[in-house]
């Protein structure tokens, strides 16, 4: 259940509050569950007509709640039907709000507010029955969608011409594939004034693992989006007063910004929207002449990596291989791996016969590496690697990303290694060009668009997928002053974290957005 400051502070970014004439404002909670929603919402449409005089047991058929359990649901209906008593009205028309029917499948009036907690069920939970559902009836619903985009769907169907959906789900949908349709529909058709992120906190009255975020959509014509980072629930009222304009923000950055289509996936951005923001000339860092790649996968590891491998193949065969282990607070501590390539300089696989060990040893593992996926299309390749193998790539200098990682250390590796499939590397035009470049990616602000880019894990990890890192714009590399590039060169050498934020703070104005309070 979701905690009432929290409801309180959603219902206000409808702006379906007392001081308003609510009697004609249709509003529905698509999931009542235990019923904070509705109550919310019941206790603010009689305060409203209390104010602005107008009939409340008239108004009170413009609520509706939906629940899916027949218990739940009858004990939605008693509890309102008390509610409705102590405001003088007849119990039995909380048989006419409380709807016991699935939300996804029911019919209900054109409604001006969408509010509440929609149910989170990833697609591997959901029964087979509701895939089909879903994808039959919601095209918003793709790849492995969670419940909750039908929900969205389900209320723009439903949505007034001057309404709002503010719902608290994970905020995966701002990022992950299975968003990409929803980002791509609301881009298209609607606005979206305002978006908490309350990660780190507790919304709920249970504990609950997710990510939650509150997004507020709405029909009407928005310029910017207010993006929040709350870490205090106690604040959140607070930034919901700054957010509709009732109250400033007292003592701490706001994080005002604006939407930003940058990437294939319609993926969104959050900048600025300051003009000082809007002066510095950042750009994607493959726009600036990187290339951000990843490590290869062989299919079979157990086969192609392995340590002390020259006594089973040709050396002339093997390349040093850099594997996520090795990457140890921004240096490398090779762990002596290498890979087999089976390649040979113009990219097609090795005659075996002119590598007797490598062919003993391929031939030992036969029965393992014919049973690989890749193989069934192409048998005879059947000692080929998933990826090929560009030998080249070992002697260029490269930034080294483990593909989960905590902490903001780049390693850099000067042309010594090839990287395992779960590191990414980013190559430049040249040494110092990267030193730079990983300067400003151990900069908390890049840190923290990273984040925002990607799904966070458990504990504090960052996923360092490629179509994250092509999200982030930084500084022109190129153009910064010979001095202050020195100095970034410097910190990157030092791995000095204070001195990269000091550099990209006074330098580039770009200072880390700060919650609303800190913990």
């Amino acid at each position: 259940m979701t905690k009432r400051l929290v409801v309180d502070a959603m219902l206000d970014l409808c702006e379906y509050v007392s001081t308003k004439d609510l009697s004609k404002i249709r509003f529905v909670d698509p999931a009542g569950g235990d019923g904070v929603y509705i109550f919310s919402a019941l206790d603010r449409l009689h305060d409203s007509a209390i104010v602005h005089g107008f009939n409340f047991s008239k108004a009170v058929g413009n609520l509706r709640v939906i629940e899916v359990d027949a218990k739940r649901a009858e004990r939605l209906e008693t509890e309102i039907g008390r509610r409705l008593e102590r405001f003088g009205v007849d119990a039995t028309v909380a048989a006419s709000i409380v709807i016991n029917d699935d939300f996804l499948k029911c019919r209900f009036p054109v409604s001006d507010v969408f509010a509440g907690n929609p149910p989170y069920i990833r697609y591997d939970n959901l029964t087979l029955e509701q895939r089909e559902y879903c994808r039959k009836w919601f095209r918003l619903f793709r790849d492995r969608s969670d419940l909750y985009i039908a929900f969205f769907e389900k209320a723009f169907r439903f949505l007034s011409s001057h309404g709002k959906v503010c719902y608290i789900t994970p905020d995966r949908w701002l990022k992950n594939q299975y968003g990409q349709s929803l980002r791509k529909f609301i881009t298209a058709h609607y606005s979206v004034p305002a978006i908490f992120n309350l990660d780190g906190t507790n919304p709920f009255e249970e504990d609950v693992y997710g990510y939650p975020m509150i997004s507020l959509i709405s029909t009407e014509k928005a310029d910017s989006t207010r993006y929040w980072e709350v870490r205090d629930l106690g604040q959140l009222n607070e930034a919901v007063a700054n957010c509709t304009g009732r109250k400033e923000a007292t003592g701490k950055s706001v994080f005002a910004t604006a939407f930003l289509k940058t990437m294939p996936g319609d993926r969104w951005t959050f900048e600025p929207s300051s003009p000082a923001y809007a002066r510095l000339n950042l750009a994607p860092i493959e726009d600036q002449g990187f290339t951000i790649g990843i490590g290869v996968a062989t299919g079979l590891d157990s086969v192609f990596v392995r340590r002390h491998f020259a006594e089973y193949v040709e050396g002339q065969l093997l390349l040093p291989m850099v594997i996520s282990k090795d990457i140890v607070d921004g240096r490398i501590q090779w762990s002596g791996h290498y890979i087999l390539n089976p390649f040979d300089s113009d990219g097609n696989l090795i005659d075996l016969d002119e590598y007797p060990k490598a062919k003993r040893y391929l031939q030992q593992n036969a029965s393992l590496l014919k049973r690989r996926h890749v193989v069934r299309k192409r048998p005879k390749q059947w000692f080929r690697t998933i990826d090929k193998i560009y030998p080249e790539l070992t002697k260029k200098p490269k930034l080294l990303l483990p593909d989960i990682k905590k902490g903001r250390l780049i390693a850099l590796d000067q042309g010594e290694y090839y990287p395992h499939h779960n590191i990414y590397y980013i190559i430049g035009e040249s040494l110092d060009d990267l030193k730079a470049l990983g300067a400003i990616m151990m900069s908390k602000v890049f840190a923290q668009d990273l984040a925002a880019q990607s799904v966070m894990m458990h504990g504090g990890f960052v996923r360092h997928q490629s179509q994250n890192l092509r999200a982030v714009r930084i500084p022109q590399i190129k153009q910064i002053p010979a001095t202050m590039r020195k100095n970034l060169i410097r910190a990157f050498d030092d791995r000095n974290l204070e001195a990269v934020d000091e550099i990209s703070e006074k330098q580039f104005g770009l200072v880390p957005d700060k919650p609303i309070v800190q913990h």
